[in-house]
């Protein structure tokens, strides 16, 4: 699983994963992503982008939890990342777990 987030870190099209908010652009930068097990079987996603897509972190951490069970390889999840279609998303992580930290903006410039 671990591998698998690293190729999420940089710009990249994330359609695979959600739909837009607002517009049709779905690429994001993502600049962290880091996996950590905090205890047998419990994980610790940290996500920071510039914006996240409608369900992004979701169907994002479904897909690395198949990798982890062993019912995806590392390069099928690549190649699903990379194709950007939604249709190959597969299905939502449960919301129980999930939680928002924080939210940063940068000042704005005149």
């Amino acid at each position: 699983m671990a591998c698998c987030t690293e190729l999420l870190v940089g710009t990249h099209d994330f359609a695979t994963f959600g739909q837009p908010t607002q517009g049709e652009v779905t690429v994001r930068t993502l600049y962290r992503a880091q996996l950590a097990e905090v205890s047998p079987g419990v994980y610790h996603l940290d996500l920071q982008a510039n914006g996240f897509l409608r369900h992004m972190v979701r169907r994002l951490t479904a897909l690395l939890v198949e990798v982890g069970q062993g019912r995806q390889t590392p390069q099928e999840f690549e190649a699903r990342f990379r194709a950007a279609d939604l249709s190959l998303a597969g299905v939502l992580a449960p919301p129980q777990g999930l939680i928002l930290v924080n939210v940063q903006y940068l000042p704005e410039k005149d």
